[in-house]
């Protein structure tokens, strides 16, 4: 017998807007603690189906999967990515999929290694010649040359630069954008508009300028794999447009989610002596960063911050038909949105949730669905095994060289909204090398 999801009551017109576009996190937290692992609310017009169930997000992830496609927050996102890997569906999404995989098997990660090791000891260096260095900025900026220079096989110098003053910006706009249904219409020429606007028209000159010159210097890259890709049914390679989308899903999904994560993991390490000191001890037996791979803490630690901090805070989708979420009863077209951020505080699958304890990580996860930092199904993250080459490769490289790394934000870091979660602040570091 089928039950009733809950739904929380709003006598506003507007539903939960204002709630749950302020701060959503919040809102999803404050109503799972009174109705359980699944309710629904309205936003507007629109009723979406939150579930924070581990079984419930594997029907929809995995046993499910052909049932439940990306939803319109992920076509709203194509304003940004267009229909690359992260918002297509359907045989288009499969088709590229399968063109882009072999640049992320594990066999050819490992040829990156040497890339990611060369260009964190570059950052290394540098920060050698300095008394205080900010995170998040330095995060971004080398995990954006190790994509580029992976995956693309172009080094930006300036051009980096670009990216990352303007796609955080185009990020948060789009959120925005998802989270609201009564966002300005893009059309209308408000100040954020326009601004958008300005920074999506220099990125994608960036974007065009990397494909034309591609074009003309072909290697075994991935972007000169997709110019020379031919669609067996109709003959013709992917177009300038198609190609922009999947380089701009790149910067994205190969920078911005690893560069956060990064950011997140030193938080933790430079706050908890014991962990730090734990670490450096496994860290000195290490010969070649990339061997670190094989060893468990520093695993677990990596692990236990993406617990806390999943690349993607909160994923949805849309039923295409009827469907059954344990006792509750899915209809077609229905919005169900669920967030590793939360499944991953989840306090019948998690002991003290909110606390760093990376050791969590030597016993078997309590279900295989209670922790999906990539996402799961199908479509688990095609980088997964790339950004965890990457974030090794670049912890091992920067606790090696500064072992006494003093944090000089003291203050506690909240986060802001993006497509990741990012701190609240800037956070300072004096990097204080080996002598």
């Amino acid at each position: 017998m089928s039950k009733i999801i809950p739904e929380i009551p709003s006598g506003s017109i507007f539903g939960h807007l204002k709630a749950y576009v302020g701060d959503p996190l919040t809102f999803l937290q404050k109503y799972r603690d009174q109705y359980g692992d699944i309710f629904t609310f309205r936003v507007v017009n629109r009723r979406l189906i939150f579930i924070n169930h581990p079984d419930f997000i594997e029907r929809v992830l995995q046993e499910n999967h052909r049932n439940y496609i990306k939803s319109e927050a992920y076509r709203k996102l194509a304003l940004l990515l267009g229909d690359g890997l992260f918002t297509s569906n359907g045989d288009y999404w499969l088709s590229q999929r399968r063109t882009i995989q072999p640049a992320f098997h594990r066999d050819q990660i490992k040829t990156y290694a040497q890339v990611m090791h060369d260009l964190s000891m570059s950052m290394v260096n540098a920060w050698k010649k300095r008394s205080e260095i900010e995170l998040a900025s330095e995060m971004t900026n080398v995990t954006l040359k190790i994509i580029s220079k992976t995956m693309l096989d172009v080094e930006l110098g300036k051009e980096g630069q670009t990216v990352e003053q303007y796609l955080p910006y185009a990020l948060k706009y789009m959120v925005n954008r998802i989270t609201s249904p009564l966002a300005t219409p893009l059309w209308i020429p408000t100040k954020n508009n326009q601004k958008f606007k300005a920074a999506i028209k220099i990125l994608d000159e960036l974007i065009h300028e990397i494909i034309r010159f591609k074009k003309e210097n072909l290697n075994i890259d991935l972007i000169s794999q997709l110019i020379l890709l031919i669609n067996e049914k109709t003959g013709k390679g992917m177009n300038d447009r198609q190609l922009r989308d999947e380089v701009m899903t790149l910067f994205l999904a190969g920078h911005e989610t690893t560069a956060m994560a990064m950011t997140w993991i030193l938080n933790y390490i430079l706050r908890d002596e014991e962990i730090r000191k734990k670490l450096l001890r496994e860290i000195n037996r290490i010969r070649n960063s990339w061997s670190a791979i094989k060893n468990y803490f520093i695993q677990n630690v990596i692990n236990e911050a993406l617990r806390l901090f999943a690349p993607v805070w909160i994923l949805s989708r849309e039923a295409l038909g009827k469907d059954r979420l344990g006792a509750f009863d899915i209809q077609k077209g229905d919005r169900i949105i669920f967030s590793p951020y939360m499944v991953h505080r989840h306090p019948a699958y998690w002991d003290f949730p909110e606390e760093f304890i990376p050791e969590r990580f030597d016993k078997d996860l309590p279900h295989r669905f209670a922790y999906f930092p990539f996402g799961g199904g199908p479509r688990v993250c095609i980088g997964q095994h790339f950004a965890l080459m990457e974030m090794t490769i670049l912890l091992v490289n920067i606790l090696k060289n500064f072992p006494e790394m003093k944090l000089t934000t003291q203050k506690s870091i909240g986060y802001d909204y993006s497509i990741t979660l990012r701190p609240d602040r800037k956070i300072f570091v004096q990097p204080r090398a080996v002598q």
